[in-house]
């Protein structure tokens, strides 16, 4: 896992993972694939590398805090790819689990997206899995992600409530 750090392969899978979605400067035009096109059937391997880096990602970030914090400049590009099932949630999920530092770089929209996430239908454990990590973590800025979770989910009217089969 460190040596991987290390030699920044995290920066490799993050331009595996912009390539064909975003323009570079070796790409002038549009993208080759819309983001919302990658689940359609022509577009499985795409999906499934997807899913792949994300989860690569994932294993370097576990118990890591160092490597969380340097995929923080990145959480927007993530909170992009959210509800694309690339288990995203999971490497955020992670990333924020336990780790007071990078808590400072959580802002109201990525609440709002996460709560918007969770009111889609079979999304509620994951993301209500996630807030719950973020929430767990110590330190001064986890009070004001606190209210701003509690403020989003009453005036969405979320119910994080209902029943939900959870899996121990």
């Amino acid at each position: 896992q460190e040596l991987m750090i290390d030699v920044h392969l995290h920066r490799v899978v993050l331009d595996l993972l912009k390539c064909p979605f975003y323009p570079s400067h070796m790409h002038v035009g549009p993208p080759m694939v819309k983001i919302t096109q990658v689940n359609q059937p022509e577009h499985r391997a795409l999906h499934n590398m997807c899913v792949t880096a994300y989860r690569f990602l994932k294993a370097l970030v576990t118990g890591s805090d160092t490597f969380a914090l340097k995929l923080q400049s990145a959480i927007p590009f993530f909170m992009d790819h959210l509800g694309f099932r690339f288990h995203v949630s999971d490497l955020l999920s992670d990333m924020f689990s336990g780790n007071a530092v990078l808590m400072e770089y959580v802002d109201e929209e990525m609440v709002s997206q996460w709560i918007m996430n969770a009111q889609v239908q079979n999304n509620q454990l994951r993301y209500s899995k996630f807030l719950a990590r973020i929430l767990e973590t110590c330190g001064q800025s986890v009070i004001r992600i606190q209210n701003v979770v509690a403020e989003k989910i009453f005036t969405t009217g979320l119910n994080l409530l209902t029943p939900m089969q959870i899996n121990p």
